[in-house]
């Protein structure tokens, strides 16, 4: 590898117009893991992920809508089963029901609440569809085991999981870009901030370098590092940037360990 003993020797090798490095998957995939980003979002998905599978229902989010027109029958409970959920500290109960609508037809149908509310024979109140008279609801009983708020509050933090992971994908598809097509470059250290931010106690830094690109222009390109001590282990860094827009760069030592050496056998 070529060494550079003086500032105004910062720029590398710039790629042939309309070359690209192969990057194998398994190298995309490393790269893509390796971001904090990236991580938050595999954890926040994935940790989300069983209980919205578990609690969120279709039936607790898109209950049958009533009117004014939907008939209303007498019933009454039939059994009382206590379910595997609970809500805080309480068990969810399950209420199985028998009504019978105006064609003299007996239906049944389940509703659930939060506490045993309800004893077996007690008489109740059940509107169902006019139009489909075996979709009913109970007063005072819903009509999934976990309601519609617990199903909105957990839907809300799995989509959380899902952007965080969206962005990360879309991120790391632009790094990966510049890698593919970028030209390298040294850049030197020129600024060392502290951030007051921490990622696994570790103190996040702000690091600025500048270097020389093909243009013979200086350029500065500024990272985020929660392990600046790869980026300061060396005179100069080495990097690839976008020939296009040369302050956007990807310098090697923030890839995973070991990738850094793939890209070097491109110069």
């Amino acid at each position: 590898m070529k060494n550079y003993d003086s500032f105004n020797d910062l720029s590398g090798n710039m790629n042939i117009s309309g070359y690209q490095r192969r990057i194998p998957f398994l190298i995309k995939f490393r790269i893509w893991k390796g971001y904090t980003i990236s991580k938050i979002g595999i954890i926040s998905f994935l940790f989300m992920a069983p209980f919205t599978i578990g609690f969120v229902s279709f039936k607790a989010l898109f209950p049958p809508s009533f009117n004014d027109d939907d008939p209303v029958a007498s019933g009454h409970i039939v059994k009382t089963t206590e379910t595997n959920a609970t809500i805080g500290e309480e068990m969810v109960y399950a209420y199985e029901y028998q009504y019978e609508i105006t064609d003299g037809r007996i239906l049944a149908g389940t509703g659930y609440s939060t506490g045993d509310t309800k004893d077996d024979g007690d008489e109740i109140t059940v509107q169902y569809k006019k139009d489909d008279p075996e979709k009913s609801l109970v007063a005072e009983l819903r009509n999934s085991i976990f309601g519609v708020e617990l199903a909105v509050f957990l839907l809300f933090f799995q989509g959380i999981g899902t952007l965080v992971l969206i962005l990360s994908i879309i991120k790391t598809r632009r790094r990966i870009l510049i890698l593919k097509t970028g030209a390298f470059a040294n850049g030197r250290l020129l600024a060392r901030e502290s951030t007051k931010m921490k990622i696994d106690k570790q103190p996040v830094y702000k690091l600025t370098f500048e270097f020389t690109a093909s243009d013979a222009k200086i350029y500065k390109v500024t990272v985020n590092s929660f392990r600046d001590g790869r980026l300061e282990d060396e005179i100069y860094e080495k990097l690839i940037y976008d020939q296009r827009n040369p302050e956007k760069a990807v310098l090697l030592d923030q890839l995973p360990a070991g990738i850094k050496d793939y890209f070097l056998k491109t110069i």
